[in-house]
């Protein structure tokens, strides 16, 4: 049972909320009170759920997953939010990643004869969580390497100005995105920009 008072920021009012949803809808509650200058950005937010990622033996990621329609309001607060809750959850990585639907190739609308939104396809749906996992560093380029053997790495260019706050993430973001996308990739900076 979910207590009264996370169910605010739990999304869908589920009966099957996990320890680690329960455990940030307080931490979000704990902050809204405790931080004045997040108060009112935090009042209507809520997220769908939270998976913990392991990046290697000694570090875990939290994604925060948000629905589609909150995720502006999320990336505007983001990097102080992301900065509060990291020390919540013990210097661990935090990323925050929009609730998105995939529809099948053979879908079609009931009302007429529409065919599926290109923003439903699969490749936009996985290069949309990719800009979401390095935000707010921006993506500068992509490219793909293939070996003799057929297998396939994405090169992910980052921008060269957030290199700073973004190196020892680099890691967790290939983590991450290997867990959602099943797709190994690799994060980099460009040597100019």
């Amino acid at each position: 049972m979910i207590p009264g008072s996370c169910k605010k920021k739990i999304w869908k009012k589920r009966a099957d909320a996990s320890e680690l949803d329960k455990k940030l809808a307080q931490h979000l509650i704990d902050l809204e009170a405790a931080q004045s200058e997040l108060k009112g950005e935090l009042r209507n937010l809520q997220f769908s759920r939270v998976v913990e990622v392991n990046v290697n033996a000694q570090k875990k990621a939290y994604v925060i997953f948000v629905p589609y329609v909150l995720r502006k309001r999320f990336q505007a607060i983001q990097v102080r939010l992301t900065r509060e809750l990291s020390k919540k959850y013990s210097g661990s990585d935090i990323l925050f990643v929009a609730e998105r639907v995939i529809l099948p190739r053979s879908y079609i609308r009931r009302k007429g004869n529409q065919q599926r939104p290109r923003s439903r396809t699969l490749t936009a749906v996985h290069e949309a969580i990719l800009e979401d996992i390095a935000y707010p560093t921006t993506v500068v380029g992509k490219r793909t390497h293939i070996t003799s053997d057929g297998k396939r790495t994405l090169k992910v260019y980052l921008s060269k100005r957030d290199q700073k706050e973004c190196d020892e993430k680099k890691d967790t973001f290939a983590a991450v995105y290997r867990q959602f996308c099943n797709k190994k990739v690799q994060f980099l900076f460009p040597e100019t920009e």
